[in-house]
């Protein structure tokens, strides 16, 4: 079985205040998966998405690090909902 991901990510300003500064941005996680068999017949094309509003603050390294953390937690989420979809995927080609 041959397994192939596509990662991307973005950030999209969701709310501003009074003065124009950017005070929460929404980011956005997606993982395409492709599985093919050994005999390149294909078994599954699909994608899984997650994303999270978060706060922006005046601290640059503190909005870095915020982003990281939720970052990582969302690839998480999705790496459990795509080892679901290979289990599955497995036990059917056994």
């Amino acid at each position: 079985m041959v397994v192939n991901f596509a990662i991307s990510e973005s950030f999209i300003s969701t709310a501003q205040n009074t003065s124009g500064t950017i005070t929460e941005e929404q980011i956005t996680l997606n993982i395409a998966i492709n599985v093919l068999s050994n005999k390149k017949i294909n078994l599954l094309t699909d994608s899984v998405s997650a994303s999270r509003k978060l706060p922006i603050s005046n601290n640059l390294s503190s909005d870095q690090e915020t982003r990281r953390i939720e970052r990582n937690n969302l690839m998480q989420n999705l790496t459990q909902k795509i080892k679901f979809k290979l289990q599955l995927i497995s036990k059917q080609q056994k």
